[in-house]
């Protein structure tokens, strides 16, 4: 899940007069990011006993349960707009970018369209080869099925 739960819970949140982001770090508060070091300041990526004692556990399972409780109604409404009446029922070519580049990335279409970046040209491309293949298949076997002209004897 990456940064989200982090940030539910309350990392990077600046705690008057305990942390010191400007000063620990070089950023201000939000823009933290030292999970790997082990000493995050506001106590919840750590091992440090005297790190650990600044999260209020119960605030922080609730806000967690809040931010995942979103993301789910997040997902039930895309699903929704997909057409679909279970987010179980979701698949890949439910899947469309908005932009170009996060097309690319995704290698799904651009929203409405049936383009994807790099992959329609390179079916394209093949399907043009087979086409040319197949019209010198035909244009040889053309030729293989012609009479052949003898030359007239006298």
């Amino acid at each position: 899940m990456g940064y989200g739960p982090l940030i539910a819970m309350g990392c990077n949140r600046e705690i008057p007069g305990v942390t010191d982001y400007m000063g620990a770090h070089g950023v201000p508060a939000g823009q933290c990011y030292h999970c790997h070091t082990g000493r995050c300041p506001a106590g919840i990526a750590t091992q440090d006993p005297e790190l650990r004692k600044r999260v209020v556990v119960d605030e922080a399972a609730e806000k967690v349960y809040n931010y995942l409780h979103a993301l789910t109604l997040e997902v039930q409404l895309l699903a929704r707009a997909c057409g679909k009446t279970d987010i179980h029922s979701l698949e890949p070519e439910d899947l469309a970018a908005l932009t170009m580049e996060a097309a690319a990335m995704a290698r799904v279409p651009i929203a409405g369209t049936d383009y994807v970046p790099g992959v329609t040209e390179e079916n394209t491309l093949e399907e043009m080869k087979h086409m040319l293949e197949d019209h010198l298949e035909g244009r040889l076997q053309m030729f293989a099925d012609a009479p052949i002209n003898e030359p007239a004897r006298d």
